[in-house]
């Protein structure tokens, strides 16, 4: 995480918090890593390291129910902004999606000013929606792991 001068933590802002949010909502659980490209992007766009966002995006899955709901945890370190954020969005998804579009431009703009145009624009998430058609892979019967019979 950033520090500034005396070592002190960075607090998050508001804003902020909306951004990791909304990445929150595009990643699933088992990518929210450090070692996630959108997580390094939007630490980048932030001025916080990757950790620092993995660990607010976990947070947020700790407010989750269906990360919750499935015995998962998340971390227990939500502070009272993350759960105003969460409370604020969590069912409006367009509404998240509309100021976060504003926020990113802005961060980046403030954030990486020394940066040329081109690298700028492509040091920015890009937050548009897409769909993809994927297949997986579901192991069946692990009741049988547990002691459940199937």
């Amino acid at each position: 995480m950033v520090k500034p001068a005396g070592g002190l933590k960075k607090q998050w802002t508001k804003d902020e918090l909306k951004l990791a949010f909304y990445l929150y909502f595009q990643l699933p659980f088992g990518r929210l890593h450090s070692k996630s490209p959108e997580i390094i992007e939007l630490a980048k766009i932030l001025g916080r390291t990757p950790s620092s966002v993995a660990m607010k995006l976990v947070n947020f899955a700790s407010l989750d129910p269906s990360i919750t709901g499935t015995g998962r945890s998340g971390l227990k370190g939500a502070s009272k902004l993350d759960r105003d954020v969460w409370n604020e969005f969590h069912d409006d998804w367009e509404a998240l999606a509309e100021e976060c579009e504003g926020l990113k431009k802005r961060f980046a703009r403030d954030v990486v000013p020394i940066l040329s145009e081109v690298e700028s624009e492509s040091s920015a998430i890009s937050f548009i929606g897409e769909t993809r058609t994927t297949t997986i892979e579901q192991r069946l019967r692990q009741g049988f792991f547990f002691g459940e019979s199937y």
